[in-house]
């Protein structure tokens, strides 16, 4: 899920830049199920959809950091973060 959102953020605020709103290419990408209510609340967004996405990311990200989750899986975190 972290993988996910953080990829949906970055493609939404480069689709943003070329003032691309179409959610199409999430859904072709597995990002976004169109019957999703991640997939409502970008399509009815009344701010920029990458400071959602963002913030999904950042909320599961710190829900898997105050877990108790084991050391290894911190790491993979902490990877995907950097990269």
């Amino acid at each position: 899920t972290l993988a996910r959102y953080l990829l949906m953020a970055h493609f939404v605020s480069l689709q943003a830049g070329h003032k691309d709103t179409s959610l199409a290419p999430l859904c072709d990408l597995g990002l976004l199920d169109q019957g999703s209510g991640e997939y409502q609340a970008l399509l009815q967004a009344k701010t920029a959809r990458y400071n959602i996405a963002y913030q999904w990311f950042l909320s599961s990200f710190y829900a898997q950091l105050t877990r108790a989750e084991e050391m290894v899986g911190r790491g993979n975190i902490m990877f995907q973060v950097q990269s």
